[in-house]
């Protein structure tokens, strides 16, 4: 298994942040542009914040169980590999 520096996981985590901000920036402009997104004021209760960001979170955990535990594992990729033969030595 091949290990990545602390150097170069930060340096893919700041990519991949700005890449995903470029992305999310450019659908936003989009949906201003044609006047489907517009900004009616801003609310003094963080509490629907907390509450989108929690499910955020779990939308996400739920895509990472999803690829990583079922799709992974029937095509045979590395990462269920990996798995599959520290079974084998159990």
């Amino acid at each position: 298994m091949t290990r990545v520096s602390a150097g170069a996981a930060g340096s893919g985590l700041a990519r991949g942040a700005l890449l995903g901000l470029a992305v999310f920036s450019a659908v936003g402009g989009n949906l201003a542009v044609d006047r489907g997104y517009r900004v009616h004021g801003l609310n003094d209760d963080p509490g629907g914040a907390i509450g989108l960001i929690g499910f955020l979170a779990g939308a996400a955990v739920t895509e990472e169980l999803l690829y990583r535990g079922v799709l992974f594992r029937r095509s045979g990729s590395f990462g269920a590999e990996g798995s599959r033969k520290s079974e084998k030595f159990a």
